[in-house]
């Protein structure tokens, strides 16, 4: 997790404990389990045939994010 909202702070210009930071780690954390959950109860399906598709499902809202503009529109600094 620690990782993910330091890379997404990087990316936006932030500081990592901000909320968007956070917000996607906690994020990709939650998509992640639930996919090893479903993985576990299906033995169907490979693990990343689900973390595939479970991460599918967020591409287009996090594709939103704009790298270095903040929600205001003006560059943000740590």
């Amino acid at each position: 997790r620690g990782v993910v909202a330091a890379f997404v702070a990087d990316r936006l210009h932030v500081d990592h404990r901000d909320l968007t930071p956070q917000a996607v780690a906690w994020t990709m954390l939650a998509v992640s389990l639930a996919a090893y959950e479903h993985w576990l109860a299906d033995e169907s399906v490979s693990l990343p045939a689900a973390l595939g598709d479970a991460f599918d499902l967020l591409a287009s809202g996090l594709a939103d994010l704009e790298i270095g503009v903040s929600e205001s529109g003006s560059r943000r600094r740590r």
